[in-house]
């Protein structure tokens, strides 16, 4: 398996077999579950974050540009959505008030 083959993954490979007390084809057996079971149960770009990490980049170096995008878009969308909020609340307080004056008068 290539993904064996870094720095990485050999020091985890070697904290299995001491931790776990197995043989290092076991730690790379169950090394390779437990990512692949953590990769289905993710989003796409976390999943190839998680690749570049195991081949021994830093997280800042493994950040899918696309994902950065997807956030960026994210909060300019939910900035949005409270700016409209705020103005739809604003506007019914305006009623409100007209409203009781009216009835007031």
């Amino acid at each position: 398996m290539n993904q064996f083959k870094s720095i990485v993954m050999k020091e985890l490979i070697e904290k299995v077999k001491t931790t776990a007390g197995v043989t290092e084809e076991q730690a790379k057996g169950s090394i390779n579950a437990v990512t692949q079971y953590l990769k289905e149960r993710m989003p796409q770009h976390l999943q190839s974050q998680m690749d570049s990490m195991l081949k021994g980049e830093r997280f800042s170096e493994s950040v899918n540009p696309s994902a950065m995008h997807s956030a960026e878009e994210n909060k300019n969308k939910t900035r949005e959505a409270f700016d409209d909020g705020r103005e739809k609340k604003d506007e019914a307080g305006r009623t409100i008030k007209n409203k009781t004056s009216d009835t007031i008068k």
